[in-house]
């Protein structure tokens, strides 16, 4: 726990997603995502960087402030998809979450897929039950 991993990778805008956005931030937000002439993946981590600038929880987690928990299993690139979460895992999944709760006062409202704050998979760990 004392160690930065890179797991999180560039966050996505919370306000954007929850459409929580004052239109201050919406006006940002829209500049950044929609500059002609950069790349998508130089205005997804311009954004990531304006993000992450802000406090949590009014952002998703950074790799600075979170932890991560890795599922394995295998990825079919024919369908884009991650192998189901196996039961075992599920169980061990539900046990890490509660001693982290436990021990760190994590809440439910503090734990995240990948997908949910991060450009990744959306099949990514779409399985997984930790409540």
């Amino acid at each position: 726990m004392d160690q930065k991993c890179w797991h999180v990778g560039n966050i996505k805008s919370r306000c954007n997603e929850l459409k929580t956005c004052t239109p201050d931030e919406l006006k940002e937000i829209n500049s950044i995502l929609f500059k002609k002439g950069e790349s998508y993946e130089v205005r997804i981590r311009n954004l990531s960087q304006q993000e992450a600038k802000k406090a949590y929880p009014n952002r998703y987690p950074t790799n600075d402030d979170s932890l991560g928990i890795e599922l394995v299993g295998s990825f079919r690139a024919k369908s884009s998809t991650y192998d189901v979460v196996t039961n075992p895992q599920n169980e061990s999944l539900i046990w890490l979450v509660s001693v982290l709760q436990s021990v760190l006062g994590v809440t439910d409202e503090d734990v995240y897929r990948h997908p949910e704050v991060s450009y990744r998979q959306p099949s990514e760990a779409q399985s997984a039950k930790w409540k």
